[in-house]
């Protein structure tokens, strides 16, 4: 297995901080903690959370916690503003909370700040309900973005990105990267997620994006995961998949029957299930 980089931190979070970011070992020094179950692949699940109807988030949440399953709840300010009580209750019951924006690469670099800001500050908590829960990751629909976007989570103090895709969506000089990893000139941390070969081609894991390829089922969508969870085995690297609740959250669908037979699958096959702001402190690379 490769080596793995240090902790990051950042205040949003609680974490201990020397200037904006801190390499965490004894005293600040150097060599990471690793991960928690050396050896295990590990998976970090997204959920977005953006229908204002919130059954398919629930319906996946109550699953996830019946298996003592961890995963990233990526919200939108929409949702948020909506049901932001009852994100405040899966956030008290163990699940991160990250931001889903708005697309953001189309904006100019002030309509992107005030985008960033409104979201955060809708997906963070409502003082009048009592509700607050730090939100440290972000990925913008559709992953779409720009140096504008970057500068701005760095000045947000956003711990991590994930709006990057494994070998198609990447920074310089990170284009076969599968790990989360810094980059030189910003503070975040990049968390890339996985793409899968299929039918000759990488797909990103994504159950709304292979939704909407030509002819695809939730089946095949099922067949799809198999094969990232064989290559992270393979391959020793990571697997990041995002599922949405209006797809996945369907209940009795094709796309909730494959993701049950994926979660039970990892189960076997000892997957180390974490957040994305746990795969980010154990995995990062520098």
């Amino acid at each position: 297995m490769r080596s793995f980089g240090v902790k990051q931190a950042l205040r949003r979070c609680g974490w201990l901080v020397c200037g904006a970011w801190l390499m965490v070992a004894v005293g600040c020094g150097g060599g990471g903690m690793g991960p928690e179950e050396e050896g295990s692949i590990p998976i970090a699940l997204q959920i977005d959370a953006e229908e204002l109807n919130p059954a398919g988030l629930i319906r996946i949440c109550d699953e996830l916690t019946r298996r003592g399953i961890p995963a990233t709840l990526f919200v939108s300010p929409g949702m948020a503003s909506y049901y932001i009580r009852d994100i405040h209750q899966l956030y008290l019951s163990g699940f991160e909370i990250a931001l889903l924006s708005s697309p953001l690469g189309e904006l100019s670099h002030d309509g992107q700040g005030r985008e960033l800001r409104t979201g955060l500050g809708s997906v963070s908590g409502c003082p009048l309900c009592k509700t607050d829960q730090p939100i440290v990751g972000i990925r913008p629909v559709d992953f779409f973005q720009n140096e504008d976007t970057y500068q701005l989570v760095d000045s947000l103090k956003f711990a991590y990105n994930a709006g990057f895709q494994a070998r198609q969506i990447y920074l310089p000089g990170h284009e076969e990267e599968t790990f989360p990893y810094r980059q030189e000139g910003y503070d975040f941390v990049a968390v890339p997620v996985s793409t899968v070969r299929w039918e000759g081609e990488g797909v990103c894991a994504v159950d709304r994006e292979f939704e909407q390829r030509s002819g695809s089922t939730g089946k095949q969508w099922g067949s799809l995961l198999t094969a990232g969870l064989e290559r992270a085995v393979e391959e020793r690297e990571p697997l990041v998949v995002v599922v949405c609740d209006a797809i996945t959250g369907e209940g009795e669908g094709e796309y909730w029957a494959s993701f049950l037979d994926f979660l039970s699958l990892a189960e076997r096959e000892g997957a180390h299930f974490l957040t994305t702001e746990r795969l980010v402190i154990e995995y990062a690379t520098d």
